[in-house]
């Protein structure tokens, strides 16, 4: 059996996706790239020479898999104005970044690329700065910090958001992990 080469990928609202890669145990590459970078990386000759004797496998954040956008229709109802425009951009962001995560999936898919979608809500946010990301479950938002010490990463140069988003997607995660994670989500879909 190949070992793996994980590439995690958090779309953005804007061009800008996060990108993480994980490989023998250690993170090897945190960054944002515009969208049409990220499809050259992943089509570049680079990555698939790098690939000699490995398995790629993309995780994706994937947007489309959870349903809602506003809270409520009771919530929505009662808000203000300047609450409900609030909550109106919020949904025009989540548009863009459903959209861009549909692009990286039909891409994945015309390329043949072994990818796994996960859904937002399949994740945790690090809400308290200063607790250890080892107690969240793919954490996102979490601080340049929390970062360095969980993964090992150096602490310059300075890791975007995006970037340690995708990156969590794929550190530490094993061969039977993702193999059940992938089972999970074929089974959603049967």
């Amino acid at each position: 059996m190949k070992p793996l080469r994980l590439i995690g990928i958090d779309p953005g609202s804007s061009d800008r996706c996060g990108v993480g890669v994980y490989m023998n145990g250690k993170l090897e590459h945190v960054d944002s790239m515009e969208l049409w970078e990220l499809f050259e990386f992943l089509n570049g000759e680079e990555l698939h020479s790098a690939l000699n004797g490995f398995e790629l496998v993309v995780v994706v954040e994937n947007p489309n898999l959870d349903s809602h956008v506003f809270r409520s229709k009771k919530t929505t109802v009662n808000m203000s104005i300047g609450d409900f425009r609030k909550e109106l951009a919020k949904a025009s962001d989540v548009g863009k970044n459903k959209g861009i995560a549909n692009a990286i999936i039909t891409f994945l898919q015309a390329k043949g690329i072994i990818f796994l979608s996960v859904a937002p809500s399949e994740r945790q946010r690090a809400e308290n700065p200063k607790m250890r990301l080892d107690f969240y479950r793919m954490p996102t938002k979490s601080t340049h910090h929390q970062f360095c010490i969980r993964t090992g990463w150096p602490a310059l140069p300075k890791t975007n958001e995006h970037g340690r988003d995708a990156a969590m997607l794929v550190f530490g995660l094993t061969r039977p992990a993702l193999n059940l994670m992938m089972q999970k989500a074929n089974q959603k879909k049967v």
